[in-house]
């Protein structure tokens, strides 16, 4: 790795027309100076070497050319350029904007900033966190929560051509989350010991319509606990009604005591989760095919997962 002081790298102007002289391929700011990539190694160097202070990524070859970090006074992004027929976005970006990183790491600060109801594709998910890419082909990390779900087509429709702006959370009168302990469930894959739970007690005919999310929660992320949320949210208060009703008098395995099981109104403002799935108007569990939900994980019960 090569260290630069911040005087001398901003004598260019800018980080990009640094890195264009530099020819770098990544470029962290720590405390006291910049540090640049030049080679594979140099950036586990960087992150593990003790004289640097607090690294941070701050400029990524082939990343979108915005803020590295982002106030309030600062323009959004520009939108990216119009989508092509097969475009299919799964989330939107909420009004206000919002933060984007380029790995997910909340120990770093945010990279750029994301227009608001900017179309996303939810390509993969690290607990609290979301990967999304964006029609001109961009990735980055943010933070699962602050997506808006885009609605689920139903089963059979053509779901390569662009839907409306709908929220899947539009109209939602109750929201309820499902607490576990993590190592009640036994730890290792425990998303599935969560879900199963959930599949084995509750009727999906009686939540026709909610959304289900699931993640790690705020605490856990924050090393303060290690809990694990599945939230409904649901078209009425009845239905989050029947959920603690039916999981109110079960001591399966992983769930939490009844004092601090459920957590309800605002859920996913307050954790991090990412969309599992919807539960349609049939009572069948509809999910993407890269969330790894399977008719197995459902076997035995009234479930049925169909895959998009």
């Amino acid at each position: 790795m090569a260290t630069f002081e911040k005087a001398f790298v901003m004598g260019y102007g800018s980080l990009d027309k640094f890195a264009e002289a530099d020819g770098c391929l990544k470029i962290y700011e720590s405390d006291s100076n910049y540090h640049v990539v030049r080679r594979p190694g140099d950036e586990e160097a960087i992150l593990k070497s003790p004289y640097v202070k607090n690294p941070r990524l701050v400029w990524s070859k082939g990343a979108p050319a915005m803020p590295r970090q982002p106030q309030a006074h600062q323009q959004p992004a520009p939108a990216p350029t119009v989508a092509a027929p097969t475009w299919a976005p799964t989330h939107l970006v909420p009004a206000a904007g919002m933060a984007f990183w380029a790995v997910p790491d909340g120990r770093q600060p945010p990279v750029g900033l994301l227009s608001g109801n900017l179309e996303l594709v939810l390509d993969a998910s690290a607990g609290a966190w979301a990967q999304v890419r964006a029609v001109n082909g961009w990735r980055g990390w943010v933070d699962g929560r602050l997506l808006a779900a885009k609605a689920l087509g139903q089963v059979g429709e053509d779901v390569t051509e662009p839907k409306g702006q709908t929220n899947v959370a539009k109209g939602v009168l109750g929201e309820i989350g499902v607490l576990f302990d993590i190592d009640g469930l036994g730890g290792g894959y425990y998303r599935y010991s969560a879900l199963r739970v959930l599949f084995e007690r509750l009727d999906p005919k009686r939540l026709a319509g909610c959304t289900v999310l699931d993640g790690d929660t705020s605490e856990t992320l924050a090393r303060n606990a290690n809990t694990y949320c599945v939230a409904f949210q649901a078209v009425d208060l009845a239905q989050a009604g029947y959920i603690r009703e039916a999981l109110g008098n079960c001591d399966d395995k992983g769930l939490l005591p009844m004092s601090s099981r459920f957590i309800e109104g605002a859920v996913t403002a307050r954790h991090p989760l990412v969309l599992a799935g919807r539960i349609d108007g049939e009572g069948r569990l509809v999910v993407r095919k890269e969330e790894g939900i399977g008719q197995r994980w459902v076997e035995g019960t009234q479930w049925t997962v169909v895959n998009q």
